[in-house]
Parts: C-alpha cells; structure tokens; sequence
C-alpha cells in the first residue's frame, strides 16, 4: 500500500486553524485601528465649545465624546463577537469537511459491508466508494479498510472453494455422503411442509458385470451419466448425492401426491436408457423409496434405513428397474 504524509491530517488542521487565527487577528486589529483614529478625529473638538471652520460656526458644547466613545466601543465589541462566531463556524465546517465527514464515511461502509450476507457485485460494494485518494491519515484508513476487505473476499471465496471441495463427489459433482447427511438432517430437525418427504435410494443394476466386461472406464462412464440423468430430474434446490460406488440418493420436499413421485422415479431410468451410456451396455437403476409426512418430525438414521430397505427390496425382486416404496 502506497503511503504518502505529504499534507497530513495534522499539518491541513494546523494551517487552518493559523489562518483562522490571523483572520480573526487581522478583524480585530482593523476594528481596534478604526476605534483609534475616531478617537484621534474627535481628541481636536474635545475641549471646544464653539469653532468657526470657515464660515460656519461648529458648537461642541453639546457633544459628548465620552458616549459617543462608548457606544463604538460597544459596536467594536459586538462586530468583534460576531465575527469570532463566523470564524468559528467556518473552522467547525472545515474540521467536519476534513475529519468528522470521512470518518463517518469510512464507518458507514464498514457497518453497510457487515451487514452484507454472501457476494456482492462489486459496484455495490460500500468500500468501493471510499475515497483512497488523499494523501493523509484518512486516507491511509480507507486503503487500509480496501486491502482488508479485498482479503476478505479472497478467504471467502477460497473458503467457499475449499467447503464445495469437502462436500462434492469428484466424478459426479454431486454431494458427497457427509454432506447429504449433513443436509437432510438439518432439513428434517428444522423445518415443516406441507405434504411429503421423499427420501430415494438409487443403485446401479449389475455394476460389477459392467466393470468386469467392458473395463473401469467405461464404469466411470456409467456412474457419470446417471449421475447426469438423476440430477436433471430434479429441482436446484433438491439433495442429490452419491453415497459412493454405484449408489446414489435423493432427498426432497412436495406437495404431489405419491403417484406423482413414483412417477418422476421411473422417469429416471427412461431418461438414462435417452442418454445412452457405452454401445452394448444396457443400463437401468433399482430405487428404493420411502415417503414421510413432511409435517412429522424425524431422524436421518430412521429414514435412510427405510429407504435401503425399500431399494435392498427392489433389488430383490429382480432388479432391472424396480422400484419399491414404503411409507412410514
């Protein structure tokens, strides 16, 4: 960060309070000057009674010096006050234009960047609009407030790398079983729907014959497309996970009724069998399904153990598609 000191913040206040102080002076002094040569005008005409200047006679006898002095003294006083009062105000004005008015700034954006949650564009970012430009402490203060919010952006969005990291499978980009779990749990500890609660369990019909034929990569190839083909079946927001090899689940919250969702279910494998995978390679999935009302409060353990036994089921019927479901 570049630093530079060459009109700080104390040598700005010091000039303007010096100037000020030698307006205030100078007023003063003027004021002062004027009240000395009134006086030095009227001393001649103070012992006077009567004067003749030219042909005019001036009679002094009714004046009296000693108020007329008194009441400039007076109106030197009151110009004087009013005079330091507008200096005054303009120091005031200036401190504020030069301390108080950054300072509030620079805390406004750090209070409004606080208070933002998750990205921001940067054009509305409130400490992209502080004024790093000047060459003194506040200056200082506002670039250092930058650099820090500028490494604060690089944590979190190293931090948000590092989080999608730990929780996505890396084949698939699914979530991993720790964050499915994670996920499901705090769904069903926390919140309440109207309708069901569908937990999928979802397995690969003879993977193993797949790897052993046609080799690992073309297993890879498999995992990826219905990987592909269960994710594009449901919303964003759903948890779709691999639970790891050739096992997949899915969570989700709706309002259909349950011949919609075994719907959706054997809309998987049609969407599978439309991708195609490897020539040859004839792939179906067996699903698991257990369904819960949404308004019952739950444990993952339970569910998952419902769903694996519906999927366990399926399986056992002769896979090639099946698909079974439980309600609990």
């Amino acid at each position: 960060m570049k630093k530079t000191q060459k009109f700080s913040l104390g040598i700005k206040l010091s000039l303007v309070i010096a100037l000020m102080g030698l307006l205030s002076g100078v007023l003063i002094v003027g004021f002062a000057y004027l009240n000395y040569s009134q006086q030095m005008a009227l001393a001649p005409f103070g012992d006077m009674h009567g004067a003749f200047v030219g042909s005019i006679e001036i009679d002094c006898t009714n004046i009296d010096f000693a108020t007329a002095r008194q009441e400039f003294i007076i109106q030197l006083s009151i110009a004087t006050f009013f005079i330091t009062c507008l200096v005054i105000a303009i120091l005031i004005r200036v401190l504020y234009s030069l301390i108080v008015k950054p300072v509030n700034n620079i805390a406004r954006a750090a209070n409004d960047y606080l208070a933002i949650t998750g990205e921001v564009a940067p054009e509305k970012n409130p400490i992209t609009k502080l004024n790093v430009e000047t060459a003194d402490e506040l200056g200082d203060l506002a670039r250092s407030l930058k650099d820090m919010e500028s490494k604060i952006q690089d944590y979190l969005k190293s931090l948000v790398e590092t989080t999608q990291k730990a929780e996505t499978d890396s084949m698939t980009g699914l979530l991993n079983r720790r964050a499915f779990e994670k996920r499901v749990s705090w769904v069903l500890e926390e919140e309440s729907f109207e309708g069901f609660y569908v937990f999928m369990m979802l397995d690969i019909d003879n993977f193993k014959h797949i790897n052993d034929t046609w080799r690992h990569s073309a297993g890879d190839s498999v995992i990826k497309t219905c990987s592909a083909a269960i994710r594009s079946r449901f919303r964003p927001g759903d948890h779709v996970a691999r639970m790891g090899g050739d096992e997949f689940a899915v969570f989700y919250h709706t309002p259909q009724p349950v011949e919609a969702i075994l719907k959706r279910a054997e809309s998987i494998n049609a969407t599978i069998s439309a991708m195609g995978v490897v020539e040859e390679i004839e792939v179906t999935l067996s699903i698991g399904i257990a369904l819960l009302d949404a308004s019952k409060p739950f444990d993952y353990q339970g569910f998952y153990i419902a769903a694996d036994g519906a999927l366990y089921d399926a399986k056992a019927l002769g896979r090639n598609g099946r698909i079974v479901k439980v309600e609990i």
